[in-house]
C-alpha cells in the first residue's frame, strides 16, 4: 500500500468532518480569542462548541478559515478525520491505495463513468454475478458502502450504481466526470508500483477486455483491448511493456451498423495473439470477472 496524498482541499467546503475534535480543542486552548474572532459572525456559538466537543462535524469551510491561525491544519485533519459525509450518511475513505483501489480505478476507467454532478458512479456490465459477488465486495471493503444493482432493458445487461457523493468525489481524484474519451490516465501513484499497476489493469479488462470465447469451442486464442482513445491505448500498452508482457497497437475501423447514423469512428486495439506472449499476459494478469477467468483458466490449460 502507498499512502495518499491529502486530498481534503479538493472537496467542496459544505462536506463535514467526524473526529478531529482533538484538534480543535489543542487550537482553541492556545488561540480561544482568535478562534472567536474567526467563527462568531459566521456560526452560533453554541454550534462551535458542539465541533469543539465532538457533538457534531464540523464543515470543511471553517477548518480551512482556521489556517489562518495554524497553517498545518490541513495535514493534521487529513491525518485524524475518522468520517466525511456531505449529509447524514457517514463515509470511509482511505487514505491509502492498495490493490482493491486500484482494481477499482481500473473497473471505472473501463466501463464505469462518473456524472458531472458527481452524484453517481455507474458501472455496466453484461453479468449480475460479477457486480454482485466480486464488485460489490471490493467496495464495502475499502468503503463501507454497499451501492445498488439494476436490471437494465429487461435484463440484456445490469447496472451497478454509488449514489455517494462523497465517495464519488474521491473516485474523481483519478477518473474525468462526464465523457471520459480523452481525458483518462493511469494515475501515476499507480505506475510506481507494479503490484498496484496489475491490479489496475485487472480491474480495466475485466470490464473492457476481451478473451477469445473458448468455451464455445472458438480454436482462435487472444486477448483484445479496444478503444477510440488512442493516447489511452499507448498508456494501457506501455504499462503492459514495464510489466515484461510484448504487445503491439493495431488501427481498427469501426464503421456504422443498420440504422446508426455517423458512428465511422477509428478504434485502436492491443491484440496478443501470440502463444507465449499471451500464456506470460495470463499467468501476470488475474481476471476476477467469472466468464473472463473461466475463458482464462481454459486457455492456460490449452497453451
Amino acid at each position: 500500500m502507498i499512502n495518499l496524498e491529502n486530498y481534503l482541499d479538493k472537496f467542496p467546503e459544505n462536506f463535514v468532518i467526524f473526529g478531529v475534535d482533538n484538534i480543535l480543542k489543542q487550537i482553541h486552548a492556545g488561540n480561544k480569542i482568535d478562534v472567536f474572532k474567526l467563527v462568531r459572525d459566521k456560526v452560533h456559538i453554541s454550534t462551535y462548541y458542539y465541533w469543539l466537543n465532538g457533538k457534531s462535524p464540523i464543515p470543511l469551510k471553517y477548518l480551512r478559515n482556521l489556517q489562518s491561525i495554524d497553517e498545518n491544519i490541513m495535514e493534521k485533519i487529513y491525518k485524524e478525520f475518522t468520517f466525511i459525509s456531505s449529509r447524514r450518511v457517514k463515509c470511509v475513505l482511505p487514505k491509502v491505495i492498495g490493490k482493491k483501489l486500484s482494481y477499482l480505478i481500473g473497473v471505472i476507467h473501463g466501463d464505469g463513468s462518473i456524472d458531472k454532478s458527481r452524484r453517481y458512479v455507474t458501472i455496466t456490465c453484461e453479468s449480475r454475478e460479477y457486480l454482485e459477488k466480486i464488485l460489490k465486495p471490493i467496495i464495502k471493503d475499502v468503503f463501507d458502502y454497499t451501492p445498488k444493482t439494476y436490471d437494465m432493458d429487461r435484463g440484456k445487461y445490469y447496472r451497478l450504481i454509488i449514489g455517494n457523493k462523497v465517495i464519488n468525489h474521491f473516485f474523481s481524484l483519478f477518473s474525468p466526470v462526464g465523457n471520459k474519451k480523452g481525458k483518462i490516465k493511469i494515475p501515476k501513484i499507480v505506475l510506481k508500483n507494479k503490484k498496484l499497476l496489475i491490479s489496475y489493469l485487472s480491474g480495466l479488462f475485466d470490464t473492457d477486455g476481451c478473451l477469445s470465447n473458448v468455451e464455445k469451442g472458438t480454436k482462435s486464442l487472444f486477448f483484445v483491448f479496444l478503444q477510440a482513445d488512442k493516447r489511452f491505448v499507448e498508456d494501457v500498452s506501455a504499462a503492459l511493456k514495464r510489466l515484461n508482457i510484448s504487445n503491439r497497437i493495431y488501427k481498427f475501423p469501426s464503421p456504422s451498423k443498420p440504422g446508426e447514423i455517423n458512428r465511422d469512428l477509428i478504434e485502436w486495439r492491443i491484440y496478443i495473439g501470440s502463444k507465449k506472449i499471451l500464456r506470460d499476459f495470463l499467468i501476470k494478469i488475474p481476471f476476477h470477472h467469472p466468464l473472463k477467468n473461466k475463458r482464462r483458466e481454459i486457455i492456460l490449460k490449452i497453451l
